[in-house]
């Protein structure tokens, strides 16, 4: 904290009163948006789908001087959600369960390939899947067409708006040409938007990327107000004004700051500004922050503010907010996994690639999310079904998130087949115990009759 030397001594209690209403209205002019911003001072300031997924991917890169601090944890936070434990997949039959293992392991879907999914879809409320046969290595490709990179375009059938006519985009390298995406190669993922909507589909972070400005707005109009919030002001208050001109006189010679000695009649205090303009800026973020929560179904106190928490069990019930705000999208990525799958299977079939299959309903997809609702249902409810044999051991491990159940099934088969071989094999070393025992024993009989 520094001293501000005043070059006007107040003379009187209603100057001095009167000069702080004065600074507390320039302070609060101040705090908040500058001139320079005033015309931004408005409702959305992206409106268009493209200004928003520009806006979008350039504040998630740290590329824009407002909103990247915000926005790259609210994406992540969702992803996270949306993902859940991963992407789980059940099958009928070893051949199958093989196939897709081997899939999914050579595209890195268990991993960074489906992390890159969930982020393009979140930033853009949609995704292009492309698929490609690698002849050489002699698996199918799994990669993500991003519409900020390509600007694709997807033509729909008029009677029927689930089926795909056209994909197609334009190449930077040409001007006029277009290239078609056959459509046979390719997963169109709608996460977002309305019927009508094919390619401007907004997702949730991009209705709130001016709210996401604002909070970083607020903290920039803060930090520059510091100066004046971080001001001691060293007051005279004087009974005349002859007493303030000498007082002014020997101050002025003096450095503040280094100490100094007074004698005098004059009372001598310090007056901070006025904190009000903090208070205003402070409730204003938070409710833009209450804002971005609601429109992400994320409660307040995800986004580290768990002062805002009333209690660790409000904090346990509202993660299921989260679960049933990404629930729309769970779904629709189970969906469009499968019928990834599924083309992957025909590609490789018709490649002839090795291990290849065609099994279209001997596998389903999940993406489960696990939370205490998930544990407490196993233990509660699914794991006395099984006990009381109303349900399989099957049913009960497909509800188990991060285990494939047909691994697990054969791990425990193993198991079982080694834990009966040991104990068979004691059975055999005690019963040749035994049976040496036994053989002593007639010995020894033998002997004695002798």
């Amino acid at each position: 904290m520094g001293f501000h030397k005043v070059k006007t001594i107040v003379k009187t209690k209603e100057q001095l009163q009167a000069i702080a209403e004065g600074q507390k209205k320039d302070i609060l002019q101040s705090g908040g948006i500058a001139p320079s911003q005033a015309s931004e001072i408005r409702g959305n300031n992206y409106t268009s789908y493209s200004s928003q997924v520009k806006q979008a991917y350039d504040m998630y890169n740290a590329r824009t001087k407002y909103g990247g601090s915000l926005l790259s944890p609210l994406v992540d936070l969702r992803c996270a959600f949306i993902g859940g434990a991963g992407i789980s997949v059940v099958s009928n039959t070893e051949k199958t369960n093989k196939f897709i293992q081997d899939l999914f392991t050579y595209n890195n879907m268990y991993g960074s390939r489906f992390n890159e999914t969930l982020l393009v879809g979140e930033l853009e409320g949609k995704n292009l899947i492309l698929l490609f046969p690698d002849k050489k290595e002699g698996k199918v490709k799994i990669r993500n067409f991003s519409w900020n990179t390509h600007n694709y375009f997807i033509d729909l059938d008029e009677n029927d708006t689930d089926l795909i006519k056209r994909i197609y985009y334009k190449p930077k390298s040409e001007i006029t040409s277009e290239k078609e995406i056959p459509i046979d190669r390719a997963v169109f993922i709608k996460l977002y938007g309305t019927v009508d909507k094919v390619i401007e589909t907004s997702s949730k972070i991009l209705k709130v990327l001016t709210n996401i400005e604002n909070c970083d707005r607020i903290i920039y109009d803060m930090r520059a107000n510091n100066h004046v919030f971080g001001l001691n002001i060293l007051c005279f208050e004087c009974k005349d004004q002859n007493e303030a001109k000498v007082i002014d006189n020997k101050i002025s010679t003096v450095d503040v700051s280094q100490g100094f000695t007074y004698s005098g009649t004059a009372k001598i205090y310090f007056v901070s500004p006025s904190s009000e303009a903090t208070n205003v800026l402070k409730e204003e973020y938070l409710l833009n922050l209450k804002i971005i929560a609601n429109m992400i179904n994320t409660p307040i106190h995800w986004l580290e503010w768990p002062e805002l928490m009333s209690n660790r069990a409000t904090a346990e019930n509202m993660s299921e907010v989260i679960n049933a705000g990404t629930l729309q999208q769970r779904i629709i990525y189970q969906e469009k996994i499968k019928e990834v799958i599924i083309k992957c299977m025909k590609i490789a079939k018709e490649y002839g690639f090795k291990g290849a299959v065609y099994d279209p309903d001997g596998f389903q997809v999940t993406l489960p999310l696990i939370s205490l609702s998930t544990i407490k249902s196993l233990t509660e409810v699914w794991l006395p079904l099984q006990e009381s044999s109303v349900i399989s051991m099957s049913t009960l491990r497909n509800k188990v998130p991060e285990i494939d159940a047909e691994t697990e099934k054969k791990l425990v088969d193993e198991e079982k087949k080694e834990n009966m071989e040991m104990f068979q094999n004691n059975l055999d070393i005690e019963e040749n115990k035994n049976n040496d025992e036994n053989m002593e024993d007639k010995n020894d009989i033998s002997s004695n009759k002798e």
